[in-house]
């Protein structure tokens, strides 16, 4: 069954895979945008931590840890999803600073 009650006729990639991607996109900017002011080493490690979490939720499901299929193209799109926010927010350091 699909998911019928948003959209029965929608793309299967949209279907399938927009949500995963939505929340790696979120967890990955959010982290990014956390650590914007850090110094490098520590907001790639926060981000590696994020892109670790994201695909790890996939690989639990793989394992049977977690409730799920295992999707290797979800896995993909989350990871993918962190590093894109990350590189979205990457160099926009006025976003945290408040006007004087």
């Amino acid at each position: 069954p699909g998911h019928v009650a948003v959209w029965s006729s929608a793309p299967a990639a949209l279907r399938d895979h927009f949500a995963d991607g939505a929340w790696g996109w979120a967890l990955g900017g959010f982290v990014a945008v956390v650590w914007l002011g850090a110094p490098a080493r520590v907001r790639w490690a926060w981000l590696s931590a994020a892109a670790v979490v994201a695909g790890g939720v996939e690989w639990l499901q793989y394992a049977h840890v977690l409730r799920g299929a295992f999707d290797p193209v979800d896995l993909v799109v989350q990871v993918g999803a962190v590093g894109l926010a990350a590189w979205a927010v990457e160099g926009n350091e006025e976003w945290t600073s408040a006007p004087v």
